[in-house]
């Protein structure tokens, strides 16, 4: 029986350390860094050579993102991430993007509202793509003057609200030139099968849809199948130069 008994124990064992090894094998993680050819790729029809002009830009980029499913992973964001500006329906895209994991894209029409908010993480082998669809009358620039306002973006099962609030026109210095941009500070909240918070800072070029530079920190909590996965995100990108890449 003895023998028997540790022929069982042998045998789980030997299950669990398979399990191990077929969940590091099919569910490696992975952070691979784009370039500006396959991102110059996306643009139909090319690029402006003005800043602000659609076209890809480079920026300076520090910081990271973690998630906690199975046992945790991290990525470091390269110190060069990418933003592209396109053209698409009823305006401007507005894409930033860090890793071929990890993307956010905005769609801002030509009368100044936001239509959509997109989100991608890839986890593990795993996408996981969210589309906010913004309520009537959202926007991301002040409209008539206005300092403070807020809107609400949703998926199927998750809200994020957004407030937007004015902190004031301020000059940065981009490869030496000095540079008045828009200062925003947005506090996002997350309620439904994602709860969360964010902060957000962004400088913006007036009158164009070009990001100067951009700070976030953000945590969120999301209900799988598998319990509760956290996710936190924080990083710095700073606009290189004004004008476009190739340009």
């Amino acid at each position: 029986m003895r023998r028997r008994l540790l022929w069982i124990g042998g045998g789980l064992a030997t299950l669990v350390i398979v399990a191990a090894a077929a969940v590091t094998f099919f569910f490696r993680d992975t952070a691979t860094p784009v370039t500006e050819e396959e991102l110059a790729a996306t643009l139909a029809g090319g690029g402006g050579s003005a800043p602000g002009d659609h076209g890809l830009y480079s920026y300076a980029t520090t910081g990271f993102e973690t998630a906690d499913a199975l046992g945790g992973g991290r990525h470091d964001y390269p110190p060069e991430t990418f933003l592209t500006l396109r053209a698409e329906g009823c305006g401007t895209v507005v894409r930033w993007q860090a890793l071929k994991e990890r993307w956010e894209e905005d769609l801002i029409c030509d009368d100044g509202t936001l239509r959509r908010i997109d989100s991608y993480h890839e986890w593990f082998g795993v996408s996981d793509l969210h589309q906010y669809r913004c309520e009537a009358g959202a926007h991301a620039y002040p409209w008539d003057g206005e300092t403070s306002w807020s809107f609400t973006c949703s998926t199927d099962v998750t809200f994020e609200t957004y407030t937007y609030d004015v902190v004031g026109i301020e000059e940065l210095v981009i490869d030496g030139e000095a540079v008045p941009t828009l200062h925003l500070r947005i506090l996002s909240e997350i309620t439904g099968e994602t709860t969360g918070e964010a902060e957000m800072h962004e400088w913006v070029l007036p009158g164009t849809h070009l990001v100067v530079k951009r700070t976030v920190r953000g945590d969120n909590v999301t209900d799988t199948r598998i319990g509760d996965v956290g996710y936190h995100e924080e990083y710095e990108a700073v606009l290189t130069s004004l004008n476009p890449v190739g340009s």
